[in-house]
């Protein structure tokens, strides 16, 4: 006789060791399938803020991007995108904060005007992080293995051309390592940000998916850039040590924007210009460089020398040359935004006019066809420049960056064409008070250097001021809000690298194969129907 049935009861306490393990899956779905995965994106693009100034941890780029593919792992088209542009959102939020006070403080928003007008910043710069995931996940919806790397494309394509107002990528944090940062020479930044890409997305694919191929290429993602950058940050150091010196002295007045527009105080303003430079020329500097429209009088075009009254620059005791930054005007409409090379005899050498004026703070868009607007902005703003222009003086060829122009890859790339000695940038970020701003900017525009070779001397007016070398290290930063002046040894050097000559190489191409990928999933969609 068959003994009966006796249904076994769980072990209690078996039951309860295996709750820990059970839980754990369940907590991970549902932050990355249910409510918790929004806010998980925003950590995420917080975290990877970190990478930039004023913190420096660049290992957060890296990170970022394996931790994003597994947010968004099995996501629809729609939740991809938008768990992309909340990670991006809160990214430019934390790096760009400082936008609320500004509108605060110039544009007169109050909070509640200033918080949702600064918010659209940055929902906008946030779409490269939102469409990239959403065409990986289009593009890879029968191959999820392919993911990885188109997301890598994708993030590089979008950011070289989904334009920006205050454009910075995901390897413009990585100036810090010098090493890394090298092969920007020869790829520009669309090459770090894909060797960053790759590194992190092909280290995710091999560890969830076990596959060699993208561990390999995560490898070579990171060894390339060190295996180029190494020697060469040797190489351009020897060049550096070996090449000629202009002494050049930087005067960094700090005056407050409503100072600064303060007719009672152009006078005073302009003799404090004038000690500062004496004080350097008396310390030996070559050429002295006053900031971004630092000279407190508009000069008439075609206006060829100094002028032999208070309104000189060549007084109490200046004997120059001077590169100082100055509003240059024809008309009370016509008026540029100029850099004036001033010889010790008083004759300008030349003038350089802003080429890339930033919209709304220089001019206003379509300002023809807002006639109801024109009682009260009845100019459209300045002139722009025609063209990227070299200045001769003190012996050497200058190349101007006006401003917003030391942040453009474009705009650098054009410039060193001309073959100048060293770059000079001159800039007012008073507009952005005592925020985070400035040391951006410095670190945006470390990267133009590494791209041109050109050693770049930034005269700020309330900072940050500095001498960034061919390299991209930071030799000399002043402190913000700090009347000061310093004396740097810029080295002139005459050389052509690979991206100045030929540009973004690898944005177009890039671009090109999703494109094709695009035609080719769409056919096999066709024939499957």
């Amino acid at each position: 006789m068959r003994p009966p049935h006796r249904r076994e009861r769980p072990n209690s306490a078996s039951k309860r060791g295996a709750e820990p393990s059970s839980i754990l899956p369940r907590v991970i779905n549902g932050v990355r399938r249910g409510r918790g995965a929004i806010p998980a994106a925003l950590v995420l693009g917080a975290f990877l803020a970190l990478s930039a100034a004023p913190v420096h941890f660049v290992v957060t780029a890296f990170v970022f991007v394996p931790m994003f593919l597994w947010l968004t792992e099995g996501a629809s088209t729609r939740r991809a995108f938008f768990l992309g542009w909340a990670s991006g959102f809160a990214c430019n939020a934390v790096t760009l904060h400082w936008t609320v006070g500004m509108l605060q403080d110039f544009g007169h928003f109050p909070l509640i005007g200033a918080v949702p007008t600064a918010s659209l910043l940055f929902a906008a710069q946030a779409l490269p992080f939102a469409f990239a995931p959403a065409l990986a996940t289009v593009l890879s919806k029968k191959t999820p293995h392919q993911r990885w790397w188109i997301y890598s494309v994708a993030m590089v394509v979008f950011f070289s051309y989904i334009p920006a107002i205050f454009p910075w990528r995901i390897s413009s944090g990585q100036v810090e390592w010098l090493s890394f940062v090298q092969l920007a020479d020869v790829l520009g930044s669309p090459g770090l940000d894909l060797a960053i890409l790759f590194c992190g997305a092909g280290a995710y694919e091999a560890i969830t998916r076990r596959r060699r191929v993208p561990a390999v290429l995560a490898v070579v993602a990171l060894i390339i850039p060190l295996a180029y950058g190494v020697p060469r940050l040797s190489q351009i150091e020897r060049l550096r040590d070996e090449a000629a010196t202009l002494r050049v002295g930087v005067v960094q007045p700090n005056i407050g924007i409503h100072e600064k527009h303060d007719p009672r105080l152009r006078y005073p303003q302009l003799e404090g210009l004038r000690a500062q430079t004496k004080a350097l020329e008396d310390l030996g500097a070559e050429l002295t460089v006053w900031p971004e429209s630092a000279y407190p009088f508009a000069i008439e075009r075609g206006q060829a020398e100094d002028p032999v009254s208070r309104l000189s620059v060549r007084r109490d005791g200046v004997t120059g040359p001077v590169l100082f930054g100055a509003i240059t005007r024809e008309s009370r409409c016509e008026k540029w935004n100029s850099v004036v090379a001033m010889n010790p005899d008083g004759t300008y050498a030349g003038v350089s006019d802003k080429v890339e004026l930033l919209i709304f703070g220089e001019y206003v868009p379509f300002h023809e066809y807002l006639t109801p607007l024109h009682e009260y902005v009845p100019c459209p703003g300045m002139t722009p420049g025609e063209r990227a222009e070299v200045l001769p003086i003190a012996g050497a060829n200058i190349g101007v960056m006006n401003c917003y122009e030391d942040v453009l890859p474009r705009y650098g790339r054009e410039l060193a064409a001309e073959r100048p000695d060293l770059l000079i940038n001159v800039t007012n970020d008073a507009w952005f008070g005592d925020t985070t701003e400035p040391i951006l900017h410095h670190m945006i525009a470390r990267m133009r250097s590494v791209e041109t070779r050109r050693d770049l001397i930034r005269a700020v007016n309330t900072g940050v001021s500095g001498h960034i070398s061919a390299t991209g290290e930071s030799l000399l930063e002043t402190n913000t809000y700090e009347r000061t002046i310093f004396i740097a040894s810029a080295r002139r050097l005459n050389v052509e690298t690979f991206w100045v000559r030929y540009g973004d190489l690898l944005s177009g191409p890039l671009a090109l194969l999703l494109v094709v990928l695009s035609f080719i999933r769409r056919r096999e969609y066709v024939l499957a129907r």
